[in-house]
């Protein structure tokens, strides 16, 4: 969220920040990020708090990031989700015997 933060601050600042000679692309994935974070990302982060909204928060968050019409801004949120996804699926065996067994 620190970057999403930066980068919204950066859009806002953008034509005062000419010292900084952004090139067009730069200018550009500026723009896209913030229109990504806008429309997608900043409703399931201010809902992230709720703890009940957490599971279909997530599987929300992956339908409309499919849907996304910049390709390239969604398949970078949907490696991201899936990167941090991962630890959380893997099941750890506990070091003590099951007492149903």
């Amino acid at each position: 969220m620190q970057k999403a933060i930066c980068c919204l601050k950066m859009a806002i600042c953008l034509p005062q920040l000419h010292f900084l000679h952004f090139t067009h692309p730069d200018e550009i994935g500026i723009r896209r990020m913030v229109l990504f974070i806008v429309l997608v990302f900043a409703k399931y982060w201010h809902e992230a708090m709720v703890s009940v909204y957490a599971p279909s928060n997530d599987h929300q968050l992956t339908g409309v990031v499919k849907r996304y019409p910049d390709r390239v801004s969604a398949n970078a949120a949907l490696n991201a989700l899936y990167s941090l996804k991962a630890p959380m699926v893997r099941v750890r065996r506990s070091r003590w015997p099951d007492p149903l067994r």
